[in-house]
């Protein structure tokens, strides 16, 4: 591919992402999959030139308002030629005119759009902080009142590459034994800080044939995740339920800590209320080597649930929500939700932890987790909860945590999770109990 013709699939697959709920990863290798005559070196630039249109996109739009003009895809691409790689205007214009499957010719308001650009940097001192930070500005106040004199640094870490982490399923082995293998295919992991069963790559490494991945021995899962898993204090014996347990990520790893000979000692049900979250389960499951996990999709009469109400010794639930957390991984995200999804997905969280609550013996314990950044989709949602069920009480998540490093006490008693702070997707967990 031509540099122009890469610039061109660059705009094509943004326009795609904006008309999609896909993941923008997906979405990038889709649209390969049907042009093979795409080399692997074409696709990884094309795949970083969509991302950092992405996490730039308020920066861009910025500057193509503050010209009269309305953003396009087109013109974020043409304004990072400009703003950010310091191109000159005659410059962009030939690599957009560059060859039969370049974007195509700028046309003459393009060409003086463009002009007026050259020599700006991206950051411009009249940009409002929320512009400049890339944050949504109806969320912007919320995180400000959460973080302070942190929230620059705070956003400015959401906006950066994620590292990539795996979860060892220690039900087959160790972090040394995988660490070892990955060694030997030319990739380097090291232990995650916090989790006990975590190794972390570079960002960007590629793990497409890794065979610790082919065999189940370790999982792609960021270490937040890891450790909500491991609040969750599972052990070999118990009734436990991951609620909303999606493609069943923090399932694994439950599993991997309540299995013998992979086995599950005790019981572990995996329910969500789509099945085709839930449909890439059973595979997972078979290649981990873990069996006797229940996967449930009813959530009425006649469920496992039903049936278990007021015994369930742990009970995870991963809420849906605004996904704010890993805006590292999902920069379209930041875009996609407002005030109204917000209300929408707090009023799911509620009905979920209601239910949730009635499955709880006396004395279980109820885990709420979110990748969302708002305190109205954590704190306030435990509050709430708490005033509906007023024999739940806190339990403070840095008493009952076991991993060799002490996680951060900054919302104590609950736990909070960021990239800048500790190296994960943005994450929050409460710890509940039902009185004995």
């Amino acid at each position: 591919m031509t540099p122009g013709a890469r610039l061109a699939a660059a705009i094509d697959i943004c326009g795609l992402i904006w008309s999609s709920t896909a993941p923008p990863d997906d979405v990038v290798r889709h649209y390969f999959r049907s042009r093979r005559y795409a080399g692997g070196g074409d696709r990884r630039a094309v795949f970083v030139t969509v991302f950092d249109l992405l996490r730039r996109h308020a920066r861009l739009d910025w500057w193509i308002e503050r010209s009269g003009s309305a953003p396009d895809d087109r013109k974020r691409t043409l304004a990072d030629l400009l703003l950010t790689h310091g191109m000159d205007d005659q410059a962009a214009a030939r690599l957009f005119a560059e060859g039969a499957h370049a974007p195509g010719p700028l046309d003459d308001g393009e060409s003086i759009w463009a002009r007026s650009l050259v020599g700006h940097p991206l950051d411009h001192p009249a940009m409002p902080p929320w512009v400049h930070l890339e944050c949504p500005s109806w969320l912007y106040p919320d995180l400000q009142a959460l973080w302070g004199e942190r929230t620059e640094a705070e956003l400015l870490a959401l906006n950066q590459p994620a590292p990539v982490d795996l979860r060892v399923n220690i039900a087959r082995t160790d972090r040394l034994a995988v660490a070892a293998r990955l060694g030997e295919e030319g990739l380097i992991a090291e232990p995650t800080p916090y989790s006990p069963w975590g190794l972390r790559l570079a960002p960007g490494s590629r793990l497409e044939s890794a065979s610790v991945l082919a065999d189940g021995s370790a999982e792609i899962q960021d270490e937040g995740s890891q450790i909500v898993a491991a609040l969750v204090d599972a052990q070999a014996g118990m009734t436990v339920v991951d609620l909303c347990a999606g493609a069943g990520g923090k399932t694994l790893a439950l599993g991997a800590v309540m299995a013998e000979a992979g086995q599950i000692r005790g019981r572990l049900v995996a329910a969500d209320a789509e099945p085709r979250r839930l449909a890439p389960l059973a595979d997972r499951l078979n290649r981990a080597r873990l069996s006797g996990v229940e996967i449930e999709t009813v959530m009425g009469e006649g469920s496992i649930l039903k049936a278990l109400s007021g015994t369930v010794d742990r009970i995870l639930v991963d809420a849906p929500c605004t996904g704010s957390g890993t805006w590292r991984r999902r920069p379209d995200l930041r875009w996609r939700h407002g005030p109204e999804t917000t209300a929408r997905h707090t009023a799911l969280q509620d009905s979920i932890l209601d239910r949730a609550a009635a499955l709880l013996r006396p004395g279980g314990r109820l885990i709420y987790a979110t990748c969302a950044l708002s305190a109205v989709e954590n704190e306030e949602r435990v509050k709430s909860l708490l005033a509906r069920q007023p024999s739940l009480a806190i339990v403070a998540a840095q008493d009952i945590w076991t991993g060799s490093t002490t996680l951060p006490a900054t919302a104590a008693p609950f736990v909070r999770l960021s990239p800048a702070a500790t190296g994960t997707d943005g994450f929050f967990c409460a710890i509940l109990a039902r009185a004995a």
